[in-house]
């Protein structure tokens, strides 16, 4: 989320990117924290739902870290003005389309976490 943040504060994406990453960031945190207290597993141990491999796998986690940092390059080489963007023809149409994308990733694998939470009818104790 400071990397949004800074990519805000330069000019490069707008306020709401580092606020839906910020809020994914803190919910899922403190649903995993909860869930730790509850049962005295850690981490990637807590997720038994269907999709818990949305954020615990292997695959995920390395194609959306790669996801991000590719972004990241493309926002910061696109703010600089670098002839790079141009010569591999991403426009800054494209380039807001892959962080809408990052964001959707981002939200869609938190959605293992929900499971956990009491207004779910799906949710179950350990």
């Amino acid at each position: 989320a400071c990397t949004w943040f800074s990519l805000y504060a330069l000019g490069a994406t707008s306020m709401w990117v580092f606020i839906i990453t910020l809020g994914r960031d803190y919910a899922v945190d403190y649903l995993r924290e909860v869930r730790f207290y509850a049962t005295g597993r850690h981490g990637f141990d807590q997720l038994e739902s269907h999709f818990g491999w949305l954020a615990s796998s292997r695959f995920m986690r390395g194609s959306y870290a790669t996801l991000k940092v590719a972004v990241w390059v493309a926002l910061l080489l696109q703010l600089n003005g670098s002839v790079v963007v141009t010569m591999l023809g991403l426009s800054p149409v494209t380039i807001n389309n892959l962080v809408g994308l990052t964001v959707g990733v981002c939200l869609i694998r938190a959605i293992p976490y929900l499971n956990w939470y009491p207004i779910f009818p799906k949710a179950r104790p350990v």
